[in-house]
Order: C-alpha cells, then structure tokens, then sequence
C-alpha cells in the first residue's frame, strides 16, 4: 500500500497558518506534523484541526498515532501528551507515543447482545 499524505490547516491570515501533516497508511493515521504559531495558541485552532482529523479517522475506522513534541523540553512534552489525552489518546512510554484506537471498534466492544 502507497503512502498518502494529508495536510490540514486554517489560514490565520495571509502569512501564516495553523496545520497539521497526515500520513494514512496501513489502516492508520500519523500525525508527522503538528503545528500552530505560538502568538494563536490557545484559541482553538489545534483543536478544531485534530478533530477533523479525529472524524476523518472515525470513518474510515483508522487508529491515529503521533510523537508528541519533545525539543522544547520535558513540561512541554507533558503538556502536549495531557493535551491529546482529552481526545481519547493514550500515551505509550515504551515507544514514545500517542495513540487512538478507532472509535469504530471502542463502540462495538460495548454493544450487548
């Protein structure tokens, strides 16, 4: 299977923009790039974007995996983690990850027959 790659962003304005890069391969989403300028953080434009990626990943019944950010340091890396957990992310020390599982299949766990 090809790799494709997805943008998501909001234009600010004409120079800038908040984004975020996509990589849907093997049945999963990877978040490889993640990015809002520090002077529009905190106005809800990474969470507008995440959860149009959330919803494209819902319906294909995709897991959504990332790295979160460490080169600004250990409590910037805590936040971003506590960031994504808010959207069902749970973060995996062994490989320094976040990940989602499909919320396709958190639902039909809970269904009884």
């Amino acid at each position: 299977m090809d790799m494709k790659q997805t943008e998501y962003y909001i234009t600010l304005d004409k120079k800038s923009r908040a984004k975020a890069v996509v990589d849907e391969k093997y049945n999963s989403f990877r978040i490889v790039e993640f990015l809002v300028p520090p002077d529009r953080r905190n106005k809800g434009y990474g969470t507008a974007i995440l959860n149009e990626i959330l919803k494209d990943a819902d319906s294909k019944c995709y897991k959504v995996s990332g790295v979160p950010a460490s080169y600004r340091g250990p409590d910037y890396k805590k936040k971003l983690i506590e960031y994504y957990k808010k959207f069902g992310f749970e973060y995996v020390k062994q490989i320094n990850e976040v990940i989602r599982e499909p919320m396709c299949k958190l639902k039909s766990q809970h269904i009884e027959k």
